[in-house]
């Protein structure tokens, strides 16, 4: 990463910082902590249970599962699923990016779509990375942004967030009408229950999920035994995340 990109993540974190630095030693936040603590390792000692009781409740509320012990067997999955389609959609999912999911569905001649703003503007870049999880266009800056923008649609674009914003969104919308297989991450799964807890800050995970397909990447480390923990684990993860209580949106997959 240049130097200048650097300093621009600098300046684009520094209220994040500032406003995680006034909650982290809340007592609140504490307790949280130490809860989440006990959840936690109650989950590392109790994991092949907690997969098996996980792995029979998902299937009882109609989910698959498809167990990958590798990164090859998961993209190996996912492809099975997806090959006969030319375009699919998907959301910011870390597990995605650890394994390389979009290369290699690129690689296979099908195109994904990322629909969270800051992914979609640096998949519109290929001469940039994600720098961040939850900033992965925070190295950029508006100019920057807005020349690779004009570039793409061939189109006069102003370096401003709202006029950036509509233009993806816009496209984003169109190229979700054509898809009709949509994979997303999930933040906490309950094994008791099988709920399954995704978070997003754009809403745009709710329209993933909505397509005809839907697919979940998830690793193990997810499971948690009840609905009431992965609400205590994934406001603990918005908290050093953001610096917020609450994530802007959150969307439960539950049985009915």
């Amino acid at each position: 990463m240049k130097d200048s990109e650097i300093k621009t993540m600098n300046r684009s974190f520094g209220k994040l910082e500032d406003r995680r630095a006034k909650i982290l030693d809340d007592e609140l936040t504490l307790k949280l902590k130490k809860h989440v603590k006990t959840i936690r390792k109650h989950s590392i000692a109790n994991m092949e249970q907690l997969i098996g009781k996980a792995t029979k409740k998902l299937e009882a509320n109609d989910i698959e599962v498809i167990y990958a012990e590798t990164s090859e067997n998961a993209l190996e999955a996912i492809y099975n699923i997806v090959k006969d389609h030319s375009i699919i959609a998907k959301s910011k999912s870390n597990t995605a990016g650890e394994i390389g999911l979009s290369q290699f569905l690129e690689s296979k001649g099908i195109q994904v779509v990322e629909t969270d703003l800051g992914d979609r503007i640096v998949q519109l870049d290929p001469s940039t990375q994600p720098s961040h999880p939850i900033g992965p266009a925070s190295h950029l800056k508006m100019k920057n942004i807005a020349e690779t923008i004009s570039k793409e649609f061939n189109i006069e674009v102003k370096p401003e967030p709202r006029n950036i914003l509509n233009i993806i969104k816009e496209d984003v919308l169109l190229k979700l009408s054509k898809c009709s297989i949509g994979i997303t991450g999930a933040n906490s799964i309950a094994a008791d229950d099988g709920s399954i807890l995704t978070v997003h800050n754009e809403g745009n995970i709710t329209m993933v999920s909505m397509l005809d397909t839907h697919i979940i990447i998830a690793g193990i480390d997810k499971l948690v035994e009840t609905i009431e923990d992965t609400i205590s684990v994934v406001k603990l993860e918005t908290i050093f995340a953001s610096g917020k209580e609450v994530p802007a949106y959150e969307c439960y997959f539950i049985p009915i």
